[in-house]
């Protein structure tokens, strides 16, 4: 398994992703191992790679994630956590959102190109329709562009349910 998964290591060799393989050939007595080096990384990339390798997984460090990461951010990048453990209470949007529905996807990919290319069309979204707050709402702007391109009628059907979502109907 370890030439199929390398450890992930930083330029301090702290282990950002295979902590448990690693676990795992220590006890086996194992004194090689196949190692990605990853020191050019921005701290915001390392953390985004800790976070996406053990979202299915991994266990968490509750403190470290509440202290070390934005809950949105977490939520964006699949984590299912309770936004109460972070101390968002005082937070608007929060408060906002009680009176909303919410319906709550879990997306399983074959391989982790597959996840890459998810979370690089998510950023994409977030930077494209930054006026809107929520994945559904960009996620049915991008649908109505698309079909608005591709002279399909139902771009004003998708676009209604965007403005009932920002209206808050």
């Amino acid at each position: 398994m370890h030439e199929a998964r390398p450890l992930i290591v930083d330029e301090n060799n702290v282990v950002l992703g295979g902590n448990m393989r690693l676990k795992a050939f220590t006890e086996l007595g194992y004194k090689e191992v196949w190692v990605d080096d990853m020191k050019d990384w921005s701290e915001e990339q390392k953390q985004e790679f800790v976070i996406a390798d053990n979202v299915n997984f991994g266990e968490w460090d509750y403190d470290l994630l509440a202290n070390q990461y934005d809950v949105v951010d977490l939520d964006t990048m699949g984590v299912e956590l309770d936004p109460n453990m972070f101390g968002v209470d005082d937070d608007d949007s929060v408060k906002d959102a009680e009176n909303v529905k919410f319906n709550d996807y879990t997306i399983y990919f074959a391989n982790e190109e597959q996840m890459d290319i998810w979370y690089g069309f998510m950023k994409k979204l977030k930077n494209k329709f930054k006026d809107h707050e929520n994945i559904s709402s960009r996620i049915l702007m991008y649908i109505a562009e698309v079909y608005d391109e591709n002279k399909m009628s139902e771009s004003e059907l998708v676009l209604k349910f965007v403005e009932q979502e920002v209206d808050g109907e």
